[in-house]
C-alpha cells in the first residue's frame, strides 16, 4: 500500500498538534516502519512548509525530508505559443491546459493547492490520500470515483487496516 500523506498530516507527526488523530499517526508511523505502508509526499508539501512563517517550521521541514518523495506530475501542458508581430513589438502567449482530472478536481470545489496534491498522488499510483483537511474530506467520495484514491484521515485508515 502507497499513502500520499498531505502536509498537514506531516505537520502533525511533527508538532503533535491534532490530539485526535495522534494515536492513529503513532500507529501508522509503525506500520510504516514495518514495511505494511509506503508513506510519500512531494515537493508541494514542501513549498506550503516554507510559506509557513510560524514556530516550528524547521522541525516540519525535517520531517519531511525523512519522508520519500514522489515526482511532481504536471497537471498543466504548453500546447503551443500564439505570436504576434509587427516593426515596433512582438507579443507571445501561451497556451496552456490543465489536465482534465485536474480540472475535474477543481470543479469539486477543491482549492487550488490541495487539488495539485490529489492529483500527484492519483498520477503516481497511490492507493490512499491521508489528510486531515476537512475541504478534501468531504469530497472523499467524488475523489474516490474521478481518480481511484481513497481519502482518509489518519485513524481511518489505520482501523480499516487493523493497525
Amino acid at each position: 500500500m502507497k499513502a500520499y500523506l498531505d502536509n498537514n498530516v506531516v505537520s502533525a507527526i511533527t508538532r503533535d498538534d491534532n490530539t485526535s488523530e495522534s494515536s492513529a499517526l503513532d500507529r501508522l508511523l509503525a506500520a510504516y516502519e514495518e514495511d505494511k505502508v509506503k508513506l510519500v509526499t512531494s515537493e508541494i508539501t514542501l513549498e506550503e512548509i516554507k510559506a509557513y512563517q510560524g514556530s516550528g517550521r524547521t522541525l516540519v521541514e525535517r520531517t519531511f525530508r525523512l519522508l520519500e518523495k514522489v515526482p511532481i506530475v504536471r497537471w498543466d501542458e504548453l500546447m503551443g505559443v500564439n505570436s504576434y508581430g509587427d516593426k515596433y513589438t512582438w507579443i507571445n502567449t501561451p497556451m496552456i491546459q490543465n489536465d482534465p482530472v485536474y480540472d475535474e478536481l477543481l470543479s469539486l470545489g477543491i482549492k487550488l493547492v490541495d487539488a495539485k496534491h490529489v492529483f500527484v498522488a492519483a498520477k503516481q499510483s497511490c492507493d490512499t490520500f491521508i489528510t486531515c483537511d476537512k475541504g478534501i474530506l468531504h469530497r472523499a467520495a467524488d475523489i474516490r470515483k474521478l481518480c481511484s484514491v481513497v481519502v482518509q484521515k489518519p485513524s481511518e485508515l489505520v482501523a480499516g487496516q487493523g493497525w
